[in-house]
């Protein structure tokens, strides 16, 4: 077989001033139609360094700019994307897509426990051992309480010898009715527990009776989940499921439950843009504006929420994270005052109206987003 030639490692010859990478006509130090730089040189080393010191520093710029804008300037973002200064700052899908991804990164490694979630479902296995070994201790103790009754009487019955017939009869005599009194003893106190076992069953068997007489419903109360979606198939599955879901350990409820949190969460959260925009139409509906400037202003809100919760991860910041139900919802009053105008009054009220409802609609699809497919997968 022929060998065939290495190709020649050297920029692509070209006649004009034509794109080696598209072939477009390009006059200047860059193609109009894809970016490219027209003057093509070998690599080196060097080439290599400046090339990424000169994008990162111009991404940098971008997201700094970006970050002051979001941070400081609520709206004035959505109000540059829609007059086409676009360019100079970090495009809002990419924005919000990375300091969320971010977020929930960071919330893996920070509260990855669990510690996000109610108390109780944060209860150790080991503390029920503990309590259960508690309790098994308590049951034990009457038992091991009549031993040492019957230790007692067989001291009793030992007799110390001191030489003297007349002291050591006397002694013999005491013995002899100290055992005689335990053992009188131990015959009522098996008597009584005799007693006590024969009520106990008595009281078993009227239960019983009472049971058979007035069987209890089939309805397991807020016990046992009873779901009706209206599919009898879809119903069985998820009631077996969750039946399956509690008798699992705390400790494996709580993994999962976490696990779930973070895989779906991010998906829950990117599918409630379009509802908050929605929201938004319906409120400024008058203004006429396009519903892609409210999903427009929804990324750019949303990406300032994350960013907070974020910073909120901090050491030092978590302590003022109850800070974040008063900040939240002013940066969401003067983005709208910003972007939509209107006065402080009506834009007030209507930033508590879209935030009460907005939570309650977050709140029940992060509930299915969690816990529904614990009871499908």
């Amino acid at each position: 077989m022929a060998r065939k030639p290495p190709p020649k490692l050297e920029p692509a010859p070209v006649d004009g001033p034509f794109c080696r990478d598209c072939g477009a006509r390009a006059d200047i130090n860059f193609c109009p139609v894809c970016s490219q730089e027209t003057r093509i040189e070998m690599p080196t080393v060097g080439h290599f360094v400046a090339e990424f010191a000169e994008q990162t520093l111009a991404l940098q710029g971008q997201l700094w700019r970006t970050l002051y804008s979001l941070l400081f300037k609520p709206g004035q973002l959505t109000l540059d994307y829609v007059a086409g200064r676009r360019q100079r700052y970090v495009r809002p899908l990419r924005l919000y897509l990375a300091i969320s991804i971010s977020f929930f990164a960071v919330l893996g490694i920070t509260a990855g426990d669990g510690s996000f979630l109610p108390d109780d479902l944060l209860v150790d296995d080991s503390a029920k051992a503990s309590n259960a070994k508690e309790g098994d201790a308590q049951t034990d103790k009457p038992a091991s309480a009549k031993p040492a009754k019957s230790k007692a009487a067989d001291k009793a019955l030992v007799v110390p010898k001191t030489g003297d017939p007349a002291v050591d009869a006397e002694a013999r005599v005491e013995a002899a009715a100290a055992a005689i009194e335990a053992a009188a003893e131990a015959k009522a106190d098996a008597a009584a527990a005799g007693e006590e076992a024969r009520q106990e069953a008595a009281a078993a068997q009227k239960a019983k009776a009472e049971v058979e007489k007035h069987p209890p419903s089939t309805d397991k109360g807020d016990s046992s989940p009873n779901f009706s979606t209206g599919y009898a198939k879809l119903d069985a599955r998820l009631n077996e499921r969750f039946e399956r879901l509690k008798a699992l350990p705390r400790s494996e409820i709580t993994a999962r439950v976490v696990n779930a949190f973070l895989n779906y969460a991010p998906f829950a959260m990117f599918l409630l843009l379009p509802l908050f925009a929605l929201f938004l139409k319906i409120g400024y509906l008058r203004r006429g504006a396009n519903y892609a400037i409210h999903l427009l202003f929804a990324v750019n809100y949303h990406s300032f929420i994350f960013f907070m919760l974020l910073i909120a991860q901090l050491p030092l910041i978590s302590r003022f994270d109850n800070l974040l139900g008063l900040i939240v919802p002013a940066y969401l009053l003067l983005s709208l005052r910003r972007v939509h105008g209107g006065g402080w009054l009506s834009t007030t009220l209507f930033t508590l109206l879209i935030s009460i409802v907005y939570v309650v609609a977050m709140s029940v699809v992060m509930v299915l987003f969690t816990f529904l497919p614990l009871a499908l997968l």
